[in-house]
């Protein structure tokens, strides 16, 4: 049930252990590859389109981790870590420098193709709004740079398919900004506490995910853009991509059935809230396994995933296996805390272990222009920089995916993204019709 060719991502240096990072938390996934062993840091060079608030929490990840460095230093200096050069807003120059001025970043450009324009520009974080990610993707492929699109990848996975495609044939690397993947907690349940034979758990069973928040904390309905059907709003877009996202790393790409309820507002056009059930394929059978050992059903397992903006819940995920359950302590779309309990002989005796993982440490000072520390928008978004390191380490690799978070994935998630919104009774955006 678990893929663990996905996981073989990161060399021995890289370890996920909770001892590992237990010394200097989040050092361990924030390290970028050293030039033959001199300890000099590759330096790569991001340009931000969009100036928006994820843009604004991205960059503020960046400059933490890994401290502020004047972005001007030669591209040959071996000694700069991951920098932000230039950014980019389509809705006003005066935007993009203001954006520029509160991240110290040395460019601005009042529209996009300046940006991508850039030289000294390596990869390109796009935070723009949902409805432009075809041209905006096209765009940076077009240009020769590398692109890390922040979810959703696209409006539908026709559009998805042409991304990824443009990319591989562009020879860029491509990845969706999906950082849930990246953090610590996940690589260890992935390369850990599932993957260690038959002392352990065991397969898994059933994994049950819920991501709600209350959009009335922020957002002021219908004018903001999450209920904006012409902006590619909606729950199905900016939150059911995180549950679907763990089930399809844990579980695989090709579920054999999909069900679906949901809620779609008349007025405005977008879903408000789901529930999504995925069966997958049984197990193929072990063929190493003792023969004594007794029998057991080989079904496969199934996921229940939960998804909207009506209420807030405890953004849990638990997955059941064989001989235990692993808990992703809420917010398990961004998570430091995992729970393991292990089955021990007779109903109900278990062991249980609760393991953290601190988000980075922060190593630069990030204020603003009067000396007050920014601060972020969402719930620990300092571990975007697992991703920025991960993309960082990837790319000095050579490759042109990121193993945590291959295309392939991605085109499964928006594969079942249109599959949910069809059931639901959603229409599916179509960019050249928004």
């Amino acid at each position: 049930q678990i893929h663990p060719s996905k996981f073989q991502t990161m060399s021995s240096s890289f370890s996920t252990s909770p001892e590992s990072l237990a010394s200097s938390p989040g050092s361990t996934l924030l390290r970028v590859p050293t030039d033959n062993g001199s300890n000099k840091i590759r330096s790569l060079r991001w340009g931000i389109l969009g100036c928006g608030r994820v843009s604004h929490d991205f960059c503020l990840a960046v400059h933490s981790a890994f401290g502020i460095r004047d972005a001007s230093a030669p591209a040959d200096d071996k000694t700069a870590p991951p920098v932000i050069v230039a950014c980019a807003s389509a809705s006003s120059a005066s935007s993009a420098s203001s954006f520029a001025s509160r991240h110290s970043i040395p460019r601005s450009y009042g529209s996009y193709s300046a940006l991508l324009a850039d030289p000294d520009v390596d990869v390109v974080y796009v935070g723009t709004v949902h409805r432009t990610r075809l041209r905006d993707a096209t765009a940076v492929i077009s240009a020769g740079k590398h692109l890390v699109l922040e979810k959703p990848f696209a409006l539908n996975y026709e559009d998805a398919v042409a991304i990824v495609a443009k990319a591989r044939e562009a020879g860029v690397f491509c990845m969706e900004g999906m950082w849930t993947r990246f953090f610590p907690v996940l690589r260890h349940v992935a390369e850990n506490v599932l993957s260690d034979g038959e002392e352990g758990l065991g397969g898994i069973v059933q994994i049950t995910s819920d991501f709600h928040f209350n959009t009335e904390d922020s957002e002021k309905y219908p004018d903001s853009p999450l209920y904006s059907f012409k902006l590619a709003g909606g729950a199905a877009m900016y939150v059911a991509p995180y549950p679907l996202h763990v089930a399809t790393m844990l579980l695989g790409r090709t579920p054999l059935a999909i069900s679906a309820v949901g809620r779609v507002d008349t007025g405005t056009g977008v879903d408000l809230q789901a529930s999504v059930s995925l069966a997958y394929p049984a197990l193929v059978p072990d063929e190493n396994k003792k023969n004594d050992e007794r029998p057991r059903p080989n079904v496969g397992p199934l996921a229940s995933l939960h998804y909207g903006f009506l209420t807030e819940s405890g953004e849990t995920t638990s997955i059941l296996c064989e001989r235990g359950r692993i808990t992703i302590n809420g917010p398990s779309h961004c998570p430091t805390s995992v729970t393991v309990e292990r089955k021990l002989p007779g109903r109900g005796e278990k062991e249980t272990k609760t393991t953290n993982f601190p988000l980075p440490v922060q190593c630069g000072a990030v204020a603003e222009g009067d000396g007050e520390t920014m601060e972020y928008f969402y719930p620990n978004s300092a571990g975007f920089a697992y991703e920025a390191a991960a993309v960082c380490r990837h790319i000095a690799a050579g490759k042109l995916e990121a193993p945590e978070c291959p295309l392939d994935d991605t085109l499964a998630v928006m594969k079942i993204l249109d599959e949910v919104r069809k059931q639901i009774g959603m229409d599916i955006p179509k960019e050249a019709e928004i």
